[in-house]
């Protein structure tokens, strides 16, 4: 993994993100940071961004959230060579935020589980989601209500102390799927297909225009699952490319 160099998110930066490729930017949320830079971090969210952050309970949800929405900012900015507090989103029915004026033709998406954050960029659609082993405990028997058959039959088959990560991994791949088809959560998760048997498949929808997905897993430490998904293409998988960004580092200069 590469640590990100400040000219990546100068905008205008070239990125080459051509298709058949994605760039994963991992974030440690809750890293400390002087005032300017969580300044420049909220003071570029626009206001339901800044409505639904007063909606939160408690005082680390709040800030973890306004830190994504601002990392966001920065790197969508950074591609779309505009400043983060000028860019536009626009939302799909299931709450899937798009550029309001795409001509860039990029696609992103975003997922945090405890302070960490990932965001995935490309050209075509694309849904992630990661979640924390130690965060989120799903009874194996909780399982039967979104894994199919066969998925379920695989997981009980596993060691006692691999279920729990294999019934996440698979939660993931089917968020991971469902957030690149921005469907939202369907009734009947059992009839979304991700597989487990092995860390990349092909992955269908019945709700979707798209035939088929590929759905791969990712890793970032030995605590964190997660996914992403992308159409199935003429290639099998995308190229990928994963960097580490310092919230520190980020710079907030108008092109």
């Amino acid at each position: 993994m590469e640590n990100i160099e400040d000219t990546l998110l100068e905008p205008g930066a070239d990125r080459a993100l051509s298709d058949g490729r994605v760039h994963l930017y991992w974030a440690k949320l809750d890293e400390a940071i002087d005032d300017a830079t969580a300044a420049h971090l909220c003071g570029s969210l626009a206001w339901d961004e800044l409505e639904r952050a007063r909606r939160f309970k408690f005082m680390l949800d709040t800030q973890r959230y306004m830190r994504c929405r601002g990392l966001l900012r920065a790197l969508v900015g950074a591609y779309a060579g505009r400043p983060p507090s000028a860019v536009v989103f626009t939302y799909a029915s299931a709450g899937k935020p798009r550029l309001a004026s795409n001509h860039y033709n990029l696609c992103f998406n975003v997922s945090h589980t405890e302070g960490t954050a990932v965001l995935a960029f490309a050209r075509s659609e694309v849904g992630v989601d990661i979640e924390n082993i130690h965060a989120a405990e799903i009874a194996e028997e909780v399982a039967e209500l979104f894994a199919g058959k066969d998925e379920f039959g695989h997981i009980s088959e596993l060691p006692a102390n691999e279920r729990q990560k294999a019934v996440l991994q698979l939660w993931t791949r089917k968020e991971a799927l469902l957030k690149a088809a921005g469907t939202g959560m369907i009734a009947d998760l059992c009839s979304v297909q991700a597989g487990i048997r092995s860390t990349i498949v092909t992955a269908r929808l019945p709700c979707s225009m798209q035939d088929d997905w590929a759905v791969e897993d990712i890793e970032r430490a030995p605590d964190i699952v997660g996914a992403i998904a992308y159409p199935r293409g003429t290639q099998d998988r995308w190229m990928r490319r994963d960097f580490q960004v310092s919230l520190r580092s980020l710079e907030f200069r108008a092109p």
